[in-house]
């Protein structure tokens, strides 16, 4: 009989198995158990490691952008240029670009004794540069708002700055520390001049307010300072609108400056008279200068000319007519080449400080003073040049202008700019799951609104990045900081949050006068006892503050803490919340108060640092007193702003530290305000620790004119934006990119299908205890 073997599966009751095949029964049981739970232990395994993976924590690594994406912006600018095309000067080789500020460059001066460069900018700040090999030297950050005067002193050892703030700055130029401030109140220092003996400092300038609305006050506009205490030597009286420019003579006995009154004045040093005054231009007199025989003055004006004037006579020697707007002159220590920084708009003073400008085309000319010659043209600037200098000797001219560079001229070995910008793991839309066509389509009227930049990262990588051309600049880049206005105030609450992590601060329920027990307190008012550091971070402190008049004299006040606890009292703290940006103001002072360091220095060591952050890619403007602003002070490049929001998104953690708790984080993106009292523009529902929130899927720092750093937990995205217009759109980019999500981000999460399957385990386990069921082979001869 031949014996045939076949397999069955049968599921029966154990009392009716034979007892021969027990045995085998009970092995082939506890095979298949194993293998059963071998194979729920390998899925489990291979789903637990995709979530790692999907979840990762985002690092910085070198950046390759040679990947299929059609939103990646990776035509990164050159940071110098080397060839020239062989025109008769030598300045026409454009052989560097400074592009490290994060607005317009407003001024510069060249160092007597190094080949140093100072430059100053709308930014606050000021960078020295070394332009041997392009090295940031070091950065100044002490004024409020806008540096528009700088010299060195004659034996180079100082820098002296001036500003808006209508306060006058010196630096120690080798180790980069802040020696002392004057103030030349009420005026903006709108230009400064070292004498030559060092001793002394000429100041111009007019009001901020005059010169942006064209009204004047009654006040002088010129005066000599006692360089060592700040003191008052000489005060120059006659102008009787600002004085925008100022030269000494070589000796330093005579002093010239040309006013927006029309009239440029010839002074005794020592003794403060007016040996001459030289009429004849019709608009503001922007420039002037001595020739090198000191005989003649050489005048610039938006009249669009240039005049030179005999100085014995106060005739006027030569007119040329340059058919634009001069902004700035300087003639060359070793030759008869007057540099002019021209500009083609009729701009009219109110509109120069107040509008951003429209996008054009700005030259610097190059003249010959005895022919009266025109040398040479200098293009490449997309926007006004409100300086140019000449290097001491006279190789080197730096030309500074609104479109945020510095360019350098001459015949010089072209030197590589040490640009620094974030490395970010990039990725395509479809391999994070978002739709490339759908996204293009919706974000294809984007340009429209004034952007500057969107950037948009997906579980820990860059997917979409992109810079648009504005009517401001078209140097928008990675390379550029931009400002971050109110977006500044979520820095400065994570901040906070750094602080007590770090046991700086006791707890948000720490009282703030008591922080401030040295404070001179105007309006008392015993509900200021009960402010707390929780009522600053919600704006529920009760203190009142004016958004424009406030801000500005918070700046330029002696002491930015007490200015703004100064002011009246309208309810209770913590029962009502009103936007202020003073509160943030406080916060700053609480940083600098209870750690020992600046809010930036802060920023710098415990946030920036970690994250990869260079110092030279951070600006923040401070205040008279030295206090950095922490409501609108901050300039970050897009990337490192994205950087911050990815931070948050991973609950403190950056490359395995933590740098922030994540309870802090959790504070201060929940909501602890109801029914918020804004009308106009268009903000979420809620407010938490200095972060706007919308519900439990998107909370966000908030700029004005659109600058956001957008967190969405749930999705595991980060978009950023900046912009210069208060639109609807910046705060819809969210929803447009949730729509573009493609279907398989809707299945099952991996950990719930673990949890499906050991389940089911666990169900089979139960059904066979209950039952005494199991699996047996049976052998049968047929």
């Amino acid at each position: 009989m031949n014996e045939n073997i076949f397999i069955k599966w049968i599921i029966t009751k154990k009392r009716n198995v034979p007892n021969f095949q027990k045995g085998e029964i009970m092995r082939n049981r506890r095979i298949s158990f194993l293998t059963i739970m071998f194979f729920i232990l390998v899925l489990n395994f291979n789903i637990c490691t995709c979530i790692v993976k999907e979840c990762y924590l985002p690092q910085t690594i070198t950046s390759d952008f040679n990947i299929e994406n059609p939103f990646l912006n990776n035509n990164i600018k050159t940071a110098y240029q080397s060839e020239g095309n062989g025109a008769i000067s030598p300045f026409i080789h454009n052989f560097a670009n400074l592009t490290g500020h994060g607005w317009r460059v407003r001024e510069v001066a060249f160092s007597p004794t190094d080949l140093i460069l100072a430059t100053g900018s709308s930014d606050g700040s000021i960078r020295l540069w070394n332009l041997t090999n392009g090295d940031v030297l070091h950065i100044f950050s002490r004024h409020h708002y806008g540096v528009i005067s700088l010299d060195f002193s004659p034996s180079g050892e100082i820098l002296a700055s001036g500003g808006y703030d209508n306060c006058i700055n010196l630096w120690n130029v080798s180790s980069g520390e802040w020696i002392k401030a004057f103030s030349f109140y009420p005026h903006a220092v709108i230009d400064i001049k070292w004498a030559p003996d060092g001793k002394t400092l000429a100041v111009a300038g007019g009001e901020w307010m005059g010169v942006v609305n064209n009204w004047y006050q009654p006040e002088n506009y010129l005066k000599l300072l006692n360089a060592t205490n700040g003191e008052t030597i000489k005060w120059y009286v006659g102008h009787t609108k600002p004085v925008f420019s100022i030269s000494f003579s070589k000796d330093g006995t005579s002093l010239i400056s040309g006013s927006w009154d029309l009239s440029v004045r010839l002074w005794n040093v020592t003794t403060g008279s007016e040996i001459r005054s030289f009429t004849g231009h019709t608009k503001k007199i922007t420039s002037v200068t001595f020739a090198h025989n000191e005989s003649i003055i050489i005048s610039g004006s938006l009249d669009q000319t240039l005049k030179y004037w005999n100085i014995s006579t106060g005739n006027i020697l030569q007119n040329i007519d340059i058919d634009q707007s001069i902004w700035s002159i300087d003639l060359s220590p070793i030759d008869d080449t007057l540099a002019v920084a021209v500009d083609p708009s009729i701009i009219w003073p109110n509109q120069y400080w107040l509008t951003f400008g429209e996008l054009h085309d700005c030259t610097v000319q190059l003249w010959n003073i005895t022919s009266r010659n025109l040398i040479d043209t200098l293009p490449g600037h997309k926007n006004t040049i409100e300086s140019v200098k000449f290097s001491p000797d006279g190789n080197i001219l730096a030309s500074a202008s609104w479109d945020w560079t510095c360019k350098l001229w001459g015949e010089h070995s072209s030197i590589s700019i040490d640009e620094q910008i974030d490395e970010w793991a990039v990725s395509s839309l479809e391999e994070q799951k978002i739709d490339s066509k759908l996204l293009a389509e919706k974000f294809k009227n984007l340009k429209s609104y004034d952007l500057h930049s969107v950037l948009i990262a997906r579980h820990g990588k860059l997917v979409f990045e992109e810079y648009y051309d504005d009517d401001l600049s078209n140097n928008y880049s990675p390379y550029l900081k931009h400002t971050l206005f109110s977006a500044t105030k979520s820095f400065t609450s994570i901040l906070i949050g750094i602080a007590i992590d770090k046991g700086f601060i006791n707890s948000t329920e720490q009282l703030v006068l008591d922080l401030f027990p040295e404070a001179t307190i105007d309006n008392y008012d015993k509900r200021k006892e009960d402010i707390t550091i929780h009522d600053l971070l919600t704006m529920t402190s009760g203190l009142t503050f004016d958004e424009y008049d406030d801000i500005w004299g918070m700046g330029i006040a002696d002491d930015s803490v007490e200015y703004v606890l100064s002011r009246p009292m309208y309810n209770d703290p913590g029962s009502k919340y009103c936007y202020n940006t003073g509160s943030s103001q406080i916060l700053s002072g609480i940083i600098q108060k209870t750690t020992g360091y600046s809010t930036r220095d802060f920023a710098m060591k415990f946030l920036f640092d970690p994250l990869g952050i260079e110092e030279s890619d951070v600006a923040w403007v401070a205040g008279h007193d030295g206090v950095n602003c922490g409501g609108i002070g901050l300039f970050l490049t897009p990337r490192n702003m994205l950087k911050f929001g990815q931070l948050l998104l991973n609950n403190g953690f950056w490359n395995r530290e933590q740098i922030i708790s994540s309870d802090w984080i959790k504070l201060s993106s929940q909501n602890h305000i109801e029914g918020l009292p804004i009308s106009g523009g268009v903000y979420p529902p809620g407010y938490g620790y200095h972060f706007w929130v919308d519900g439990d899927d998107l909370y966000y720092a908030l700029g004005y004119g659109g600058q956001t750093i957008q967190i969405l937990p749930r999705y595991d995205i980060v978009i950023v934006t900046t912009a210069r217009q208060e639109e609807s759109i910046f705060t819809d980019i969210p929803y447009l990119v949730l729509d573009c999500l493609l279907p398989e981000q809707q299945k099952i999460p991996g950990y719930k299908i673990s949890l499906i399957f050991f389940c089911i385990l666990l169900f089979a386990l139960v059904f066979h205890l209950k039952h005494r069921r199991l699996f047996y082979l049976v052998s049968e001869d047929k």
